[in-house]
């Protein structure tokens, strides 16, 4: 091989066994994976132990290096991210202001940019590692073509533990919503607790009540509440939720979701920060995130909610600022894009139900369609009945259709 090629082995069969080792700790410590660890393990050795073997000796690759001299890591490079960094931020900011949409989290491709957490730290590092096992295996067929597609077998590899790493690190970061949303095998009925809506009645005997007719989840919503009074609110509509065998998530709180032992969060594009209320979160509690875009959506994705909320898909009376209606239109296009499930929310009711399940979601969200009708329990009823007949995501087209 010539100085140059050697130079190129070398530095890519660096960037691939730092990047494998990244991703090999997630799956050792975050993960608890000792069988994919110990793969891991084995192809960062094998990529080395086929640098060496395609360079004539470790010697080779070593005398080859001139880091330097590299041009790729000089000042200049660091500035140039800086300014890339910055001018993406300054037209991210007028995107945001042209379609009302805050992209945060969109840091996935901008140099300087810190991963949002483990799932990006991850896709990071996999994707590093299989770029630079690319290049070895372009190298490789100028000498050896065994070695190059030893190498392809290795990058294909990294391809799949990427895919499965990020289901395992989704599945336990979104505790039992994530097992719920596995083993139902159908769309959940989420049902928004709102104080102002609910009136003078008991939460606890309403949560009660709904979660017993069908509710899969109930939100504890309590805009106006001072933090204890919310906290009281909340806690008793966890031990009715808890009686009836339902998931709890808290509005807005994290705080108070972690201290009652709710099993997951709500926040809005307004509130915490998804990794802000992560860091507040115990272990196995899960984040749901209210979008209104596509760019929100998907920011939200990259930044780890364990669902996206999208609405209003409708007009809406359970929320004054809840917005313009996006429509199904948006919902189907961010159910297809989005690498979490999608919640639909908003002016959703028995009527308009097969039109949202027609566009892929996997969880819908109701609040005035039950707390204002005169049954609310005969209204979950109604809905969850129509959710078990219409089965899985996508299923809208299975219904009768006799509502409309």
């Amino acid at each position: 091989m010539t100085a140059a090629e050697l130079r190129m082995l070398d530095a890519n069969a660096n960037r691939a066994r730092e990047g494998i080792r990244v991703v090999e700790d997630i799956a050792r410590l975050a993960l608890d994976d000792a069988a994919r660890s110990a793969e891991l393990k084995g192809l960062r050795h094998r990529v080395i132990r086929l640098a060496v073997s395609l360079s004539g000796g470790g010697s080779a690759l070593s005398g080859a290096r001139q880091a330097g001299s590299d041009v790729g890591s000089s000042a200049a490079e660091h500035a140039a991210a800086e300014h890339a960094a910055a001018e993406h931020a300054a037209a991210e900011h007028a995107a945001s202001e042209h379609t009302g949409c805050d992209r945060e989290g969109s840091s996935a491709e901008v140099p300087g940019c810190p991963p949002a957490g483990l799932r990006e730290l991850l896709e990071r590092n996999s994707r590093r590692a299989q770029e630079a096992v690319r290049v070895m295996e372009e190298l490789s067929r100028l000498e050896d073509a065994g070695i190059a597609g030893q190498l392809k077998e290795v990058r294909f590899r990294l391809y799949s533990l990427e895919s499965e790493l990020s289901g395992c690190l989704a599945e336990k970061r979104g505790g039992k919503l994530t097992e719920l949303l596995r083993n139902s095998g159908r769309v959940l009925l989420y049902v928004i607790l709102d104080a102002e809506l609910l009136g003078s009645r008991s939460p606890g005997s309403m949560a009660r009540e709904l979660a017993t007719a069908g509710a899969d989840m109930i939100q504890a919503r309590a805009k106006n509440m001072q933090a204890g009074e919310m906290r009281e609110f909340a806690a008793e509509v966890l031990a009715a939720c808890r009686d009836a065998g339902a998931l709890m998530v808290v509005n807005d709180r994290a705080d108070i979701a972690r201290s009652i032992g709710a099993d997951g969060v709500h926040v809005g594009q307004e509130d915490l920060g998804v990794r802000d209320a992560r860091s507040v979160l115990a272990p196995g509690q899960f984040l749901g995130l209210s979008t209104h875009c596509i760019e929100e959506a998907e920011a939200a994705g990259r930044s780890g909610a364990d669902y996206v909320a999208v609405g209003p898909v409708f007009s809406t009376t359970t929320k004054a600022d809840a917005g313009e209606p996006v429509g199904t239109g948006l919902l189907r296009e961010i159910a297809a894009k989005v690498n979490a499930p999608v919640c639909a929310i908003g002016g959703i009711g028995a009527r308009e139900l097969p039109g949202v399940l027609d566009c892929g979601c996997r969880i819908v969200a109701v609040g005035s369609a039950v707390l204002g009708a005169a049954d609310a329990a005969g209204a979950v009823r109604e809905l969850a009945a129509r959710l078990r007949e219409t089965g899985g995501p996508g299923g809208g087209t299975r219904s009768t259709g006799d509502e409309n």
